[in-house]
């Protein structure tokens, strides 16, 4: 199950691959964990809110598959 990746919405992974794509990943990452995970109000990341930091770094950094809609 450790190796398994994780599954979002077709918004969640558009997110992802701004966050993955960005020069300042990190500070993205680091906002989203001080900021609870429920901050972001821009359109791009908004649908990371509510997204556990662990999930968010699974999905950057090993990969994800986008749920069946």
């Amino acid at each position: 199950m450790a190796n398994e990746k994780v599954v979002l919405t077709k918004e969640q992974a558009a997110a992802i691959e701004f966050v993955r794509k960005a020069p300042e990943k990190e500070s993205i990452i680091t906002a989203h964990i001080e900021m609870g995970s429920s901050g972001w109000t821009s359109a791009t990341l908004a649908p990371l809110n509510d997204m556990l930091p662990d999930k968010l770094l699974r999905a950057v950094y090993e990969g994800y598959e986008e749920a069946d809609e």
